[in-house]
């Protein structure tokens, strides 16, 4: 995952040796997260659900994953209790794949087929999973991933994990310091008539 990160970002940042891997994916990626550590989660989320609206008849056996790897290990550490209680402890947010090691977060879950690698990839971003598939994280209210609108899946998955990426770096430099979103929206609409030449200088500090 490291080497394809950083594969994509050698696209863009050529010879810029300074930069920011959540700064450079929120700020220049101007349609969807390039970041494939997002992507893969988000297909997890995705395919989930896709499965669910195919085979609506089929819903009790995703229903029923989660209990049996909460019968495994009773002391779960991504089981949400599906409240909105302010006294719920979030796991810390796991490290960018391309700066250390992410095998704790992995560890929370001995998965055994998408549901487990969804909770995996859910754990990373600092969230957590309940039994009816919902996903809890701080200060956001929850992703229904069974019942929310199928065309608003994506863009509040990704929007969930960005966040989190964004939340992991916010003390490893002086300057991201409470740094606790980038508002990516804002960012691209504000450079729409910036000159190609500017537009490069632009990035190159977008880089961090």
């Amino acid at each position: 995952m490291a080497g394809l990160s950083s594969a994509v970002i050698n696209v863009f940042k050529r010879k810029n040796n300074h930069y920011g891997v959540d700064w450079f994916y929120t700020t220049c990626s101007a349609g969807k997260d390039l970041d494939p550590n997002i992507q893969v989660g988000l297909r997890r989320c995705i395919g989930l659900r896709r499965a669910m609206c195919k085979r609506p008849h089929m819903a009790w056996k995703i229903h029923r994953i989660p209990d049996l790897y909460d019968e495994q290990d009773p002391g779960n550490k991504w089981l949400h209790n599906g409240c909105a209680d302010p006294g719920n402890v979030f796991p810390d947010y796991a490290p960018h794949p391309s700066k250390s090691s992410t095998a704790e977060w992995g560890k929370v879950i001995r998965a055994k087929g998408p549901v487990g690698l969804l909770i995996q990839s859910i754990y990373a971003m600092g969230s957590m999973m309940d039994k009816s598939c919902k996903v809890w994280s701080r200060d956001e209210p929850y992703l229904d991933i069974l019942n929310t609108p199928y065309q608003h899946v994506s863009s509040i998955f990704t929007e969930l994990a960005t966040k989190a990426r964004t939340a992991a770096r916010a003390w490893t430099k002086v300057i991201n310091r409470n740094l606790n979103e980038i508002d990516q929206w804002v960012t691209m609409q504000s450079t729409k008539k910036l000159s190609g030449e500017d537009h490069a200088m632009l990035r190159t500090s977008h880089c961090g």
